[in-house]
């Protein structure tokens, strides 16, 4: 459906298209006003949280480039890696896609500073989430920093 709007010259937010893996957009977005890595949607939700939450490794590396806030804490509390860790297509609390980059996502995002001990509103935290999707490496990851 998204293909289809955007064929037709439908306007994509910078959350949209992060959302939607349109990589090019959200290039584009960015060239013309590099602002918009910092910008939320109504819920306090960042394109670093939309992309990281449906697994598009590309945009999460374009997002970083651009100095994405990689603990920008959404309204919910959760940070992208968190995001990354709780929606996975793995057996986790809000597991609903079936992308594959989540883990790849999640160490991307350590990497480049991701806080390790950070808690969602409810009091979970990225361990949790990974421990829920089976990321082991991860897990192993987290464990290595003291979390």
């Amino acid at each position: 459906m998204a293909d289809l709007l955007i064929a037709s010259n439908a306007q994509a937010t910078i959350f949209d298209a992060a959302a939607g893996g349109y990589i090019e957009i959200v290039k584009s977005q960015l060239e013309a006003n590099p602002a918009l890595v910092s910008a939320t949607d109504n819920s306090g939700w960042t394109a670093l949280h939309f992309g990281a939450r449906n697994g598009h490794k590309d945009v999460v590396e374009l997002l970083l480039a651009y100095k994405a806030d990689v603990n920008a804490k959404a309204g919910i509390g959760m940070t992208p890696l968190e995001v990354a860790l709780a929606f996975s297509d793995s057996a986790g609390p809000f597991a609903r896609t079936t992308d594959t980059n989540h883990a790849a996502i999640a160490e991307l995002l350590l990497a480049n500073g991701a806080e390790v001990t950070s808690r969602s509103n409810v009091g979970l935290t990225a361990l949790h989430y990974a421990a829920s999707a089976g990321f082991t490496n991860v897990i192993k990851e987290l464990l290595d920093r003291h979390v």
